[in-house]
């Protein structure tokens, strides 16, 4: 049985459109295995298993492409949330979502710009669709049984693409997150994300 995703609307994977309460949501654990997920090994080799974690609060998923400037101008704001919130029992991936990179680009992309998250590739899209995810960077925000609490940009630093605003006054991401953290209804849980489009799989994938 796969994991209910919802915040409002969610996607399922044969493309209709639900509508659910968050609150209806099943409460009860269920194992990687049991939801059907691959495998989560980061570019290093290192499994990781975010949702069988006790003290998981939440899953902070974020899909980029890594050619993407916009996606690679907020690594250094992604690496301080992850330094911030890591030890909250808030857990973050960094989904490689483009289905042409290698295991030695991702790595490579990793060293060079110093990302401290884990980077696990994306490559067949299981969480790209399982997310709704369409932008890089874009970021879903997970409870530990797989409902999506929060999905859209990470803050409101672009206005468009080439629009970057020279004040950031919207911290969405961040904001999701404390209100996680604190038991609080989340602010906002859609945005949109500003960024490069996530390339499709190429026929016959």
């Amino acid at each position: 049985m796969a994991a209910l995703l919802a915040v409002g609307c969610y996607p399922r994977l044969d493309g209709e459109l639900h509508k659910t309460r968050l609150q209806s949501a099943p409460a009860e654990f269920m194992s990687a295995e049991q939801r059907r997920e691959p495998r989560l090994v980061d570019v290093h080799g290192q499994e990781q298993r975010p949702f069988e974690e006790s003290d998981a609060r939440a899953i902070v998923l974020v899909f980029i492409i890594h050619d993407c400037p916009i996606a690679n101008s907020y690594i250094p704001a992604l690496n301080r949330l992850y330094d911030s919130f890591a030890p909250r029992g808030i857990r973050f991936l960094l989904l490689q979502a483009d289905p042409q990179i290698t295991l030695e680009q991702a790595r490579e992309h990793a060293q060079k710009y110093e990302i401290k998250v884990p980077v696990v590739l994306d490559a067949e899209h299981f969480w790209v669709n399982r997310a709704g995810a369409t932008k890089s960077p874009q970021a879903v925000v997970l409870s530990p049984n797989g409902n999506i609490l929060y999905s859209g940009r990470l803050d409101d630093q672009y206005a468009g693409l080439g629009k970057r605003r020279m004040q950031t006054t919207s911290h969405d991401l961040s904001d999701a997150i404390e209100a996680i953290l604190a038991s609080r209804p989340i602010p906002r849980t859609n945005t949109e994300p500003i960024g490069c489009d996530i390339p499709g799989l190429s026929h016959g994938e």
